[in-house]
Formats: C-alpha cells, sequence, structure tokens
C-alpha cells in the first residue's frame, strides 16, 4: 500500500499508541471474562477520544491523532466514536482496524481463546467491504496467505488434502488435490477438486504444512 519513510514510521507510532486511552477506561471492564452490559460497552467506546486527549501534549502529527480516533471505524459506517464509513476513514485508522481485529483474535483474552491465525483471516474475510476495507484487505492476505500452498485440509464431504493454489478473491476456495478419500483410505487416482467450482464442498480445518 505504499507506505515506507515518514509515513511507514508514522503508521507504526499510531499502531504503538493507538489504545492508549485505555488508560483510562477501568481494569475490571477491560478484562471482564463475559460479555460487557450495554453501560460497559458505552464507557469501552470512550478510549479512542481518550487517547487523543492524552497524546494531546505529545506534539503527535496530525495523521498520527487522526489514526487512533478511529480505529474503531468500520468500512460500512458502523463503527465509533464518529459512524464515519469508506473513505472517509483515513488509510492508516483503515490499515489499524484490521491490524487490531486480527491481533485480538489470535490472542488469549479473559473473554476468549485465541484462534488459529488462518481462522482469524476467515473472519476477517467475511468483514470484506463491510467492516473492514477490500483495499487492505487484499493487501493482508497477498502477504499472508489464509491457506498457503501445501497446507493439509481435512473438507466437510470428510476427503482431505493439500492446498495447490488459489486466486484472488477466492482466497477461501482453493485447488486441493484430494489425497484420502472420507474413509481415510488413500485415493488412488489424482483428484484435484476447485473449491471455487464446487460450493458443495469446502475446508473445515487446516492441520498443517507438508514438507
Amino acid at each position: 500500500m505504499n507506505y515506507k519513510g515518514e509515513k511507514l514510521r508514522r503508521l507504526t507510532l499510531s499502531a504503538l499508541i493507538h489504545d492508549i486511552g485505555k488508560l483510562d477506561i477501568p481494569e475490571e471492564i477491560l478484562n471482564k471474562p463475559g460479555a460487557l452490559s450495554s453501560e460497559e460497552f458505552e464507557i469501552i467506546r470512550t478510549h479512542p477520544a481518550k487517547g487523543v486527549a492524552r497524546s494531546a501534549d505529545l506534539l503527535l502529527p496530525e495523521s498520527v491523532l487522526t489514526a487512533i480516533l478511529q480505529h474503531h471505524e468500520r468500512w460500512n459506517g458502523s463503527g465509533y466514536p464518529q459512524g464515519l464509513a469508506g473513505l472517509d476513514i483515513s488509510t492508516s485508522a483503515q490499515i489499524m482496524a484490521v491490524a487490531d481485529v486480527f491481533d485480538a483474535l489470535i490472542t488469549d483474552r479473559p473473554y476468549h481463546a485465541p484462534l488459529p491465525p488462518y481462522h482469524a483471516l476467515e473472519i476477517l474475510f467475511k468483514g470484506c467491504g463491510t467492516d473492514f476495507s477490500p483495499e487492505v484487505l487484499k493487501a493482508l492476505f497477498c502477504m499472508i496467505q489464509l491457506y498457503p500452498p501445501d497446507s493439509f485440509v481435512t473438507l466437510n464431504s470428510g476427503e482431505a488434502g493439500i492446498v495447490l493454489r488459489f486466486t484472488y478473491p477466492n482466497l477461501t476456495q482453493p485447488k486441493i488435490q484430494v489425497l484420502f478419500d472420507p474413509f481415510g483410505n488413500p485415493v488412488e487416482k489424482e483428484l484435484i477438486i476447485d473449491l471455487a467450482e464446487d460450493p458443495s464442498r469446502y475446508i473445515c480445518t487446516m492441520h498443517h504444512r507438508v514438507g
């Protein structure tokens, strides 16, 4: 996304301090293991603005303050604190929104166990164009593939095999070389399935990298 030099340094700084406003949120709310009440969630929603207030005396670039304020905005306007949508959200905040959710999903939190990275990426992909910028997600998936080639996967049909390749935007529907039938028996003849062309099959589990 053409981030380099000073632009990249400002994005990095924004990412490092984006949640500084949580210092003003009670720990019992931040670390609550169960669901937040509506009142508690309203308190959580104040942390972007509190972060900007805490950073006001640090002489930070305006782009950094904007990213701190907007990192919980969503592409379709459903986020907070301003309800911004689409390109009204700064690009840095769009990037941080994706990174923030990905980190939250794969990290052990009081309210959920960490998810495998491939599962977290799949959740992000489902939010493409609604919660998250399609351009940012495309850049992410070009760097971190959902089902990398040679990954061993199990399909809903019970068949298992390795990922051969995928093409954007079919990130969840790669081509699979089936190695085992639904009963666990090795497949004798070469069988390649393009999940993008066979909607009745889909990946249930990714196990490990082969080789």
